[in-house]
């Protein structure tokens, strides 16, 4: 999806599509993603009084979210996260409506496909995104599964299997669209193809046990990583080794049987493409990819004990950390200007954000706890343990847990980075807020007064 908006920028400034954008079509690029920013705050706050919160708090909230450095940020950068902020936020906002609407005993149709629609945007600017929703559905299903034994809520859980398989069917069309056009264009049916890239920082540090077969990779890994890992950790050093990996991949076993003969379908793909040398270089970077990915499955078997205490470490080193990671002043490279040099114009104003940065991250720290109650406490709330639970109780559960589970995907399948957390600044706003306006209520319902 970002690719075509930059395309969509690209049109509305008025200048050719290319790989590097323009001075206007960077403006251009900006002042939509300021708008979607704009757009998500104003989902925050109709999703919280769509949950029933009282009109102050979600006003707050919102406005909180609006001035989050980390969200701001992303406005500004050429990347996915500001578009996935909207999506995620935006998708959210519609799956809260569409499970009011069926607590009011209404089958909320055209609810739950703009929700599928949504997510399988979102989905499509972000992979990982298919995490949070998935686990959102599977929660919402739960409750309803178990609410179909529950004479009171029978006619609720029929309707929510119902909603959340509106929704699933809705989202399957571009996403099933995507992986097949990844399919003609690579020999792999799905959604993305950077994974092996990733998953060499889940193993970051075990380079040193690869197979014979593999040792030029783990000698040139294990050199990074000791040059990188003096001053602390550093998991993704993938990217500075990647100039000496592709310099000497030829020495790699990374091409399996599927490289060494496309499908009759790829090939006239490929015959139709007017840059065939460059097709095939994206073709062997995907095979090479994946030979990154083989390896690290290796590893993670041969020393599954080493895997998860990397796994434990990202989780609990980095999922907590929400201070923005902004660029320096003094960098002119990456990230750069659009038109050269520093991206930071007003070092007064620099530190101006970088100070509120940290005045706001203690605040999202306490959301992500909140979060992971949520998540502690699904089993009660999912389980339909009090008849004090509301349907948007288990919104805000499911919504938890998908955050969460996010994260826990990020820390399993490559690192937890701070930036990868943006596009779920607003959930977790979204569930701090709420259970801050029903913290009486659902400390009843959770049983919490009857222990203490």
């Amino acid at each position: 999806m970002y690719p075509l908006f930059l395309g969509v920028a690209q049109w509305l400034a008025g200048v050719p599509v290319a790989e590097t954008l323009s001075n206007s079509a960077a403006g251009v690029v900006r002042d939509l993603q300021c708008v979607l920013g704009l757009l998500a705050a104003c989902f925050v706050y109709l999703t919280l009084r769509t949950l029933g919160v009282r009109k102050n708090v979600a006003l707050v909230a919102g406005l909180f979210f609006s001035t989050l450095v980390g969200t701001c940020a992303s406005e500004m950068a050429i990347v996915t996260p500001s578009l996935s902020v909207f999506s995620v936020t935006l998708a959210a906002w519609l799956y809260a409506k569409a499970v009011i609407r069926v607590g009011a005993e209404k089958l909320p149709a055209g609810l739950a496909v703009g929700a599928g629609l949504a997510v399988s945007l979102a989905a499509l600017t972000r992979p990982d995104n298919l995490v949070f929703f998935t686990v959102i559905i599977l929660a919402t299903a739960g409750f309803a599964v178990r609410s179909r034994f529950v004479p009171a809520r029978a006619a609720l859980g029929r309707r929510l299997l119902a909603t959340c398989g509106v929704a699933c069917i809705s989202a399957a069309p571009l996403l099933l669209a995507w992986m097949t056009c990844n399919y003609i264009g690579t020999g792999r049916f799905r959604m993305t193809n950077m994974m092996g890239v990733q998953m060499t920082q889940t193993v970051y540090n075990m380079y040193d046990q690869v197979d014979a077969e593999d040792q030029v990779l783990g000698s040139i890994m294990n050199k990074y990583y000791a040059a990188t890992n003096q001053h602390g950790v550093n998991r993704e050093y993938v990217w500075p080794a990647m100039g000496e990996l592709t310099a000497r991949a030829w020495q790699m076993p990374f091409l399996d049987a599927r490289d060494d003969q496309r499908s009759k379908l790829g090939n006239w793909v490929y015959n139709l493409a007017s840059d065939k040398s460059r097709r095939q270089m994206d073709h062997y970077s995907v095979a090479f990819s994946d030979y990154l990915a083989r390896v690290a499955w290796r590893l993670i078997r041969k020393n599954p004990a080493g895997y998860l205490h990397n796994a434990v470490d990202s989780f609990a080193r980095d999922s907590f950390d929400f201070v923005p990671k902004l660029p320096s002043p003094k960098e002119v490279s990456d990230p750069r200007a659009v038109e050269g040099g520093s991206v930071v114009k007003n070092e007064t104003g620099w530190n101006l954000i970088c100070w509120t940065g940290i005045v706001q991250a203690p605040i999202l720290t306490l959301f992500y706890v909140v979060a992971l109650a949520c998540v502690f406490s699904s089993p009660l709330i999912l389980l339909n343990r009090n008849e004090g639970t509301r349907v948007s109780d288990v919104a805000v559960v499911a919504m938890g847990m998908g955050t969460v589970a996010t994260f826990v995907a990020f820390c399993l399948l490559e690192a937890y980075h701070n930036q990868y957390g943006t596009p779920y600044l607003s959930t977790l706003t979204i569930c701090g807020a709420y259970v801050f306006d029903n913290f009486g209520r659902m400390g009843g319902a959770l049983g919490l007064r009857k222990v203490l």
